[in-house]
């Protein structure tokens, strides 16, 4: 996704949550749904590398380090 290369993932919910609307979601365990994802982002995989790098700029050691601290913040506060 950060390198803008289209991307296609199960849609479990920890994956579908990090990826949001930068990747094509299939079901894991409906293999036609698969290749169906897949042939569909392979067919017009613009959208989803126009997307990725936008999405995975999100993810960052800072952001990360800002939500753990308002976690244990939150959690000294009770």
């Amino acid at each position: 996704m950060a390198s803008g290369a289209p991307v296609a993932a199960s849609n479990i919910p920890a994956i579908a949550e990090a990826t949001g609307d930068a990747a094509a979601l299939f079901e894991p365990s409906e293999p036609e749904d698969i290749a169906a994802v897949v042939s569909g982002v392979l067919d017009a995989p613009e959208r989803f590398a126009a997307a990725g790098p936008e999405r995975a700029a999100a993810f960052t050691w800072a952001e990360t380090a800002r939500r753990h601290e308002a976690v244990y913040v939150a959690a000294g506060a009770t």
